[in-house]
């Protein structure tokens, strides 16, 4: 959905932001893989799989320093603690304001931050992603990575790329009745009616 140019819009009677609702559906999924009986079973992923909830941004400092730690609070919570305890102490970290590069939890769940490339992905079972600022992500033409990076009509972009890695990884292993079991939520400013995001709720009208 689209929120006025300032960003904000009213939800129960309070002022919120955009990014308030990607955090919301992140943490979500989250929930609803730590609170599923069995679910590497359930997705058939092996006992050992794991669920890998990605937050890009830019670049992997600002995924760090905004996203990442923008989320964080939501599971700071007595449910979590006395339910699902995560690796480290969410309140001591937010404190020290020294922020961790993942989030991890009982039975192989992770949250972590990663950069504007999808390289980011790899090497993780990917369940969700909040994917900010996809409208300032990298745009080269002619660039160098065309060799070796998904590209479209000569262009390389790092928010389509980022999008699409992360959704053929997704679909790959969480695909339930035909249906990807998962979610990618893509938030950012306007700059242009051609950038990726406009592109992409163009596509979901058709």
């Amino acid at each position: 959905f689209s929120v006025p140019e300032t960003h904000r819009y009213i939800s129960n009677g309070f002022i919120s932001h955009n990014s308030t609702v990607a955090d919301i559906c992140m943490f979500l999924q989250v929930m609803d893989v730590l609170t599923r009986f069995n679910p590497q079973e359930f997705y058939g992923v092996g006992r050992t799989g794991g669920f890998g909830f990605i937050l890009t941004n830019r670049s992997a400092p600002l995924a760090k320093a905004v996203t990442f730690k923008k989320l964080l609070p939501l599971f700071n919570c007595g449910f979590f603690k006395d339910y699902f305890p995560p690796q480290l102490d969410l309140q001591k970290v937010m404190d020290a304001r020294k922020f961790p590069s993942m989030l991890s939890f009982p039975g192989n769940v992770a949250v972590f931050p990663g950069s504007g490339s999808a390289m980011s992905a790899l090497g993780y079972d990917m369940k969700g992603a909040v994917c900010d600022e996809v409208n300032f992500m990298e745009i080269t033409e002619g660039s160098k990575k065309l060799a070796a990076e998904m590209v479209s009509q000569g262009e390389f972009s790092a928010a389509k790329e980022t999008y699409y890695a992360i959704l053929e990884r997704m679909a790959s292993r969480f695909m339930v009745d035909g249906k990807v079991d998962g979610l990618v939520v893509l938030i950012s400013s306007m700059l242009s009616s051609r950038d990726f995001l406009e592109e992409m709720i163009l596509q979901a009208q058709e």
